[in-house]
């Protein structure tokens, strides 16, 4: 992803056009450029298929030579624009790799690409209902929906001043600034959304049988169009046939039909903080982004006018009648209900759960639900903006969590999830941390390393940056492929970070090939697949006979020559046939650890606990898994519960007690 241009950028360049003469070479450029646009979508063939992986990503940047010589204080990268013929979105399938799980590189080329001369930046992506496909079904595919972004930094020009036939790149808004070609979309609309033209606020459709890129329609509120913060993300209403979008200008949730027309607009600000006894935060007009005035800062993301952060959403996903969002104060996830008979919002809205606290304080970008109803959340760093175009977040720190209701509901805590989530290991960088904020489910594989189309949620896929580069592991690494990987993170579903950290039960594909700028940041987006699952996914199992999993007997007392408090947990399986072997335990207590670490042999379990007080209900999350399972690299059944444990006001007691865990 570095300065060089890909692809047919760079094999244009390298004839030198510019040496016929600066204005000639500029226009010869233009029209090579409308020529890439007409070819662009002449790959034949249905868009999409059953396992069809769609991923958003920065479109590069191109050198034109001979750009020279620059005004006084000017360098090369002034010189430096959006590459209009590189991809802003790619599509993989990977049906087929002939391996299960090593790690490798693996050189899946994408078997359609969109290009930024059509679609500028994008970061979202949606697909409709459409009809399941195979290689070889005629059926009509499903379509793509795309939104535009400013998560790859917002760029600006004025007009030309050193006569060189280009604009100029200015840092800080001026008058005559506008966006640098290819920030967004160059597309007319056609059919419904004719006379429209890109914006920041545009949303794009791929159609699935002819792959025709069109402009579906512009996001506006009151008639506004989009100052430039632009779209967060977008989802699909499945049962109404529609599109949920979330604009970071304004805040707004727009709902949207297939054929671009707005139905409406729910105002979390308004409609939804208070219903959790919050002030109102309303959107305010006169708040928008001005790229001609001197406030605004290319590097500075606080310039740029994004909604406040009480009202902001980004990620979407609906599910079971509701449409989740995230909300960037907290981060929050929230909820509101859609009305089954017309598909309008209900005024319901209700806070899910604060993303886990003790991790950074990033948006949630994208949301994906599993089978058994635990939500997954990508996060996405901190936005940031550098003038070299290297660097678009915070990198190393934003996370993928697994959440799961309650089983049963706890009356006792205010929010039906677990507090604790589970986390996916995301690339070999030590902390296993570099998601870009892209998350999304796939088929599974089977053992001669063939999608299982039977195995509807079998793999995760993650948008990640310099996935494989680890200085301790690099010599195993390097031996199955670059380890400079800006892509995806294929990893059966199932495995958490404890059992897949490093995550050497996974696969990696490139984005670009490049395998360049291992300090590019922020350069990968969002991640979709087209997964028709319905009528074959199997339902979750049914609990054994009575509704309980496992049966746990717990004993505990106070150590008095350590101060510790050992406990000892033993497991009756009863009719599960689960064959547990290995305890999960984690405190739910703030300052309490469980001595060792979260995992003991069965049966019993025995470990002790630090940092307790006298007098105090301590809640420990359990989960009991069979370890031959866990490490087959294949998703695994753990039965999960919260156990509390008393501990004693003055001296140690030894209590009993039987704890029946129900298997979510």
């Amino acid at each position: 992803m570095g300065f060089v241009p890909p692809g047919i950028a760079a094999n244009l360049f390298s004839l030198k056009i510019w040496g016929v003469g600066r204005q000639l070479g500029l226009l010869v450029f233009l029209i090579f450029c409308q020529l890439l646009a007409t070819n662009s979508t002449a790959q034949d063939g249905p868009l999409l298929f059953r396992g069809s992986t769609v991923v958003t990503g920065f479109s590069g940047t191109f050198e034109p030579i001979g750009a020279g010589p620059f005004a006084p204080g000017k360098t090369i990268i002034d010189e430096t624009f959006i590459d209009p013929s590189g991809s802003s979105a790619r599509i993989y399938l990977p049906d087929q790799p002939g391996f299960v799980w090593d790690a490798r590189l693996w050189d899946l080329p994408a078997y359609h690409t969109i290009d930024a001369q059509q679609i500028g930046q994008v970061f979202g992506a949606a697909i409709d209902n459409g009809w399941p496909m195979t290689r070889d079904e005629t059926l009509r595919p499903p379509n793509l929906y795309l939104t535009a972004t400013s998560a790859y930094g917002l760029n600006i020009v004025v007009p030309d001043i050193d006569g060189n036939g280009l604009p100029e790149r200015v840092k800080t808004g001026q008058p005559g600034a506008r966006f640098m070609d290819w920030q967004f979309g160059s597309i007319p609309g056609n059919g419904g959304s004719a006379g429209l033209v890109s914006s920041p606020g545009s949303i794009y459709k791929i159609d699935g049988v002819t792959r025709q890129v069109s402009l579906l329609t512009n996001i506006t509120l009151s008639g506004i169009e989009n100052s430039g913060p632009a779209l967060g993300n977008i989802a699909f209403d499945p049962e109404h046939n529609q599109l949920f979008v979330s604009d970071r200008d304004t805040g707004m949730i727009h709902r949207v039909n297939l054929d671009g027309v707005d139905l409406g607009q729910f105002d979390h600000g308004t409609s939804g903080r208070p219903n959790l006894g919050l002030s109102s935060v309303v959107f305010a007009p006169s708040d928008r982004l001005d790229i001609t005035g001197f406030q605004f800062d290319a590097e500075d993301p606080d310039t740029w006018a994004y909604a406040r952060a009480e009202r902001r959403v980004w990620g979407l996903a609906v599910h079971q009648g509701r449409l989740y969002y995230g909300v960037a104060e907290g981060p929050q996830i929230w909820s509101v209900g859609i009305n089954a008979a017309n598909g309008f919002f209900l005024n319901d809205a209700r806070w899910e759960l604060d993303v886990w606290p003790e991790g950074p304080d990033y948006e949630v970008s994208d949301i994906v639900f599993n089978a058994g109803g635990a939500m997954i959340l990508a996060q996405r760093g901190e936005q940031v903006s550098t003038y070299d175009y290297t660097a678009f977040m915070k990198p190393r720190r934003a996370r993928v969590y697994r959440h799961w209701l309650e089983n049963p509901d706890d009356p006792a805590t205010a929010s039906r999830w677990q507090p604790i989530p589970e986390e996916y290991a995301v690339g070999f960088q030590p902390n296993y941390r570099n998601n870009a904020g892209g998350v999304d489910l796939n088929y599974g594989y089977n053992d001669a390393g063939e999608m299982d189309f039977g195995n509807c949620q079998g793999t995760i896929w993650t948008s990640g940056e310099s996935l494989r580069v680890n200085r301790q592991l690099s010599e195993t690494l390097f031996s199955t492929g670059e380890l400079v990987v800006h892509g995806l993170q294929g990893s059966p579903s199932g495995p958490v970070r404890e059992f897949n950290a490093p995550p050497w039960a996974s696969n990696f594909i490139d984005y670009d090939k490049e395998y360049d700028d291992p300090e590019a940041t922020g350069q990968m987006g969002d991640v979709e697949v087209y997964r028709p699952c319905k009528g074959r996914i199997p339902p979750p199992p049914p609990p054994p006979p009575g509704g309980q999993c496992i049966e746990v007997k717990t004993d505990y007392e106070c150590n008095r020559e350590t101060g510790l408090i050992d406990v000892t947990v033993s497991v009756d399986e009863g009719a599960s046939g689960l064959g547990a072997d290995i305890l999960k335990v984690l405190s739910q207590n703030p300052g309490v650890s469980v001595v060792g670490g979260p995992f003991h042999n069965l049966n019993p379990a025995q470990f002790s606990l630090s940092g307790t007080a006298p007098n105090q209900t301590v809640t420990l999350t359990l989960c009991a898994f069979n370890s031959v399972e866990a490490q087959s690299e294949k998703p695994f059944t753990c039965c999960r519960a919260e156990a509390e444990i008393k501990i004693p006001k003055k001296e140690c007691s030894n209590p009993n007690g039987i704890l029946k865990i129900q298997d979510n």
